[in-house]
């Protein structure tokens, strides 16, 4: 659906301190790059006490901007064979996977040093 743009897609919950650590990066990279790269942040509802009002209410208070979709089903969980969060992919333009990281935190560096990658930079 996305192809002409470069995509992020990353599988996180709240009870995820992983996750919750990246957050902010994957807000720093948003802003920088989201004109020009799809961010799909992915919430893996069923991870301990999720639910969207409780995940939803922590990216409000935090102020993140970033496209957040409920995994309510589990379908891209599991078409995405996740088996642990934090997960994220890097998608190129083409639809070609560049490079992905499952499970770790992610930092701004190795965000932006694969954003790039993925946009040919």
């Amino acid at each position: 659906d996305f192809v002409g743009k470069p995509v992020v897609i990353s599988f996180w919950a709240l009870d995820c301190p992983y996750c919750v650590s990246e957050m902010p990066a994957f807000q720093q990279a948003y802003e920088k790059y989201g004109a020009d790269v799809v961010f799909m942040m992915v919430c893996h509802l069923g991870f301990n006490n999720s639910t969207v009002a409780r995940e939803q209410e922590y990216i409000d208070s935090k102020g993140y901007t970033f496209p957040v979709y409920y995994d309510v089903t589990g379908e891209a969980v599991n078409k995405y064979h996740i088996r642990g969060i934090p997960n994220t992919y890097f998608v190129e333009s083409d639809g070609a996977l560049y490079e992905y990281y499952i499970p770790s935190a992610t930092n701004y560096a190795t965000l932006e040093e694969c954003i790039l990658g993925a946009m040919g930079k």
